[in-house]
């Protein structure tokens, strides 16, 4: 705010200018006042011009406004969005799948494990299994390990590992335990007399005896030579509990030929004997016997009773190749001594067929190299060196192998399925002596 007046004393006239509240104080000296005044008044002039256009009516100050342009240099940069091609050098990451060729099974670096049940003393073991390895060998070309476990228990665990690699021998009461807990499948069995299976027979007194059907052993009195052993025993054992046969007692001894003399000279209260059964040879061999359609006696149609020949066999009406019987039951071998066994005694029934022992491959073995395996096997039967090896009578007692199918072994499940025979039992079983 600029306001303005006049004030004078005794020898002067002075003018004073008030700004926003400041007073300015001018002194005029009363000499130049008439040059001074005129530019003072014309100043007067236009500051009220200025003051009246700006100041409100009813405001007691004014405020100017005054606006001005300044020109300012300001440097500009315009944001512009485009697409750009800009060459990238890429890296390409590709995999590249490695595949290892696998050493073959059957190499030097893999060979094919042969398992051995512990069926004799080790040392025999040993030397037989070493025997058997090296004629397979030779019969096929393939490389193979032994493993021989020194107890059942550690073979029946060793028989399952590594299936893929891996052949098995076991006696018959392990195949069917063995094929449940790891699958094993079972391809080949051991011939004895040319027979695929082997097979036990229920004795009695032939004529005027007490026994003619299986109800009559209720309450009888058994002789048998071992307890433990498969075919003679145990399936009988399996057979009267199915029939719901009760047996008074048991009688063992030391063989079956001490078995059937006693039972044929009376020297024990016997009502029957169990002992193996070899179906005999027909005249000529024109044709094999046949399990359950042909008589188990089928030579009794001739009325000549066995006897021994010069050559040691016993026969019945001459020789085979006269058209004779060859006859091969277990009285066969006390015939000398029991004289009358084959007029005193006849065969009341017959066990089931058992196939002898089992040749199982692991199930992950590959089928043409099992086929491989098997040929060389069935080959050993007919090599100078089998009684050495697979023939041997401390091992398997075997004269070759032959084909076998996994329901030849539904006997055995019968015995185990009857008498309750858990793994545990198994394995004494096999370990005393079956």
């Amino acid at each position: 705010m600029v306001e303005s007046g006049e004030f004078r004393n005794q020898n002067e006239t002075r003018f004073y200018f008030l700004r926003n509240d400041n007073v300015t104080i001018k002194q005029s000296h009363p000499n130049s006042f008439r040059v001074i005044f005129p530019v003072i008044l014309l100043l007067l002039v236009c500051l009220g011009v200025l003051m009246s256009g700006c100041q409100s009516s009813d405001s007691a100050e004014s405020v100017v406004t005054v606006e001005t342009t300044s020109i300012v240099e300001v440097e500009v940069t315009r944001e512009v969005f485009a697409t750009v091609q800009v060459p990238v050098e890429l890296t390409r990451q590709v995999f590249i799948p490695v595949t290892e060729t696998p050493v073959p099974l059957g190499s030097v670096d893999r060979p094919i494990r042969l398992v051995f049940a512990p069926v004799t003393e080790a040392t025999a073991l040993a030397a037989r299994s070493v025997a058997l390895a090296a004629d397979l060998e030779a019969a096929s070309g393939l490389k193979f390990e032994r493993v021989t476990p020194a107890t059942y228990a550690e073979f029946m665990d060793v028989a399952c590992t590594n299936s893929a690699e891996t052949v098995v021998f076991m006696p018959t009461l392990a195949y069917p335990s063995l094929a449940d807990q790891c699958d094993l499948q079972v391809q080949y069995t051991g011939l004895r007399d040319n027979l695929p299976w082997s097979a036990s027979m229920i004795l009695v007194e032939r004529e005027g005896g007490p026994i003619s059907e299986l109800a009559d052993l209720n309450d009888s009195i058994w002789g048998t030579a071992d307890a433990n052993d498969l075919i003679n025993s145990l399936y009988f054992r399996a057979l009267f509990a199915a029939e719901d046969i009760n047996i008074a007692s048991t009688v063992n001894f030391d063989s079956y030929p001490s078995a059937l003399i006693a039972f044929e000279n009376g020297d024990s209260e016997l009502d029957f004997v169990t002992a193996p059964y070899v179906p005999p040879i027909l005249p000529y061999d024109e044709r094999p016997w046949h399990f359950g359609e042909d008589d188990p006696e089928l030579w009794r149609v001739v009325s000549n009773f066995p006897r021994r020949s010069g050559q040691g066999f016993v026969v019945v009406s001459g020789y085979v190749e006269d058209g004779g019987y060859h006859i091969r039951d277990a009285r066969s071998t006390v015939l000398d001594t029991a004289t009358r066994i084959f007029i005193d005694t006849a065969i009341l029934d017959l066990s089931a067929q058992m196939p002898n022992g089992a040749v199982a491959f692991g199930p992950d073995m590959p089928l043409g190299l099992a086929n491989e395996v098997g040929a060389a096997l069935t080959s050993i039967g007919s090599m100078t060196t089998c009684p050495q090896s697979l023939c041997a009578g401390d091992l398997f007692d075997w004269e070759g192998v032959a084909p076998v199918s996994n329901a030849a072994y539904d006997p055995v499940r019968f015995i185990i399925d009857q008498l309750n025979l858990d793994e545990e039992a198994i394995i004494n079983t096999l370990e005393n002596g079956q």
